[in-house]
């Protein structure tokens, strides 16, 4: 049984179709990689995983259960860190924890003890700009982590990292989904990323709006 399912999607904006007639399928603690140029849909199609936007038409089903339009169900990493600036590490990883109900002792308690696996021990109380690239990356990836979700949408999360930084990135982010057993769409435009750590690779065309080919890397 599919993890996510994705059913004959179709989105527009102003008239101009994005995606149309889209479907692909995850399965339980797979990564897959959607690759394509820039403008082919592929961060409106998290969106719209994400219960962010609605689409014109087609139906999102995660665990059999019908959550078109409905937020909240995935973890979602947008292409900026958008880590507040004037909030320390830590404030900033326990946030969708407090959001959640969970007093601040208790979240940070709970934060703490990832920290050693993001590789990010002892920057608990500095502030971003005081973090290398690589670092508040780490920072994101640990936030988004703690929105305690089986899948993690991730939108080109190595894109602004420079090519020595970005290696070591992709050395320790296949850890961590390897150790942790997430569900995983990546988006990307490098197809050597894409190799790197997906199952499959769905490839999203500009010019007909839909996926052009799939090709499948190694078998979950």
């Amino acid at each position: 049984m599919s993890k996510i399912e994705i059913k004959n999607i179709t989105k527009s904006y102003g008239g101009r179709c994005v995606l149309d007639n889209v479907s692909l399928s995850v399965n339980a603690n797979e990564t897959i990689a959607i690759l394509g140029q820039s403008g082919c849909g592929k961060t409106t199609l998290l969106k719209l995983i994400a219960g962010i936007e609605s689409p014109d038409s087609g139906q999102i089903f995660i665990d059999s259960i019908d959550v078109t339009n409905i937020p909240g169900k995935v973890a979602y990493m947008s292409q900026d860190s958008l880590l507040f600036p004037y909030k320390t590490v830590l404030e900033n990883v326990t946030l969708p924890l407090i959001l959640s109900g969970q007093k601040r002792a208790e979240a940070e308690l709970h934060a703490k003890k990832y920290f050693t696996d993001f590789f990010i021990s002892g920057t608990e109380n500095k502030y971003p700009h005081e973090l290398s690239g690589g670092m508040r990356q780490r920072v994101t990836f640990l936030r988004t982590y703690m929105q305690n979700k089986d899948i993690l949408v991730l939108d080109e999360p190595f894109s602004a990292l420079d090519n020595i930084t970005k290696t070591a990135m992709h050395k320790w982010y296949l850890n961590v989904i390897n150790r942790f057993k997430k569900t995983t769409l990546l988006v990307t435009h490098d197809v050597e990323e894409a190799l790197i750590f997906a199952s499959a690779v769905h490839i999203l065309s500009s010019t007909d709006c839909s996926i052009k080919k799939v090709l499948t890397i190694r078998n979950n």
